[in-house]
């Protein structure tokens, strides 16, 4: 991350509607792309407020902040999930 930087991207990962609902209200402009389990967005949030927001459906996801990312020979969907965070 860069200094002063206040977005930040994120990609969270789990089978669990209620848990993928939590993206709408914590992302930028309620904005996030995916549909199969794996979910990109970009927020201002610090981890540790997101991180209890998922936790509180008490289901399983993963969390996880991007510094740094790239793909090859990605399909459509997952170059749209990829390419909303680069």
């Amino acid at each position: 991350m860069r200094e002063g930087q206040t977005q930040f991207p994120y990609l969270l990962i789990t089978d669990h509607p209620e848990v993928m609902v939590i993206i709408s209200s914590v992302s930028i402009n309620r904005q996030f792309v995916g549909d199969t389990g794996i979910y990109s967005f970009w927020t201002e949030k610090p981890y540790a407020e997101l991180f209890s927001a998922f936790s509180a459906e008490r289901k399983g996801f993963a969390l996880v902040q991007v510094e740094e990312a790239r793909y090859n020979f990605a399909d459509g969907k997952l170059s749209g999930i990829m390419g909303h965070i680069n």
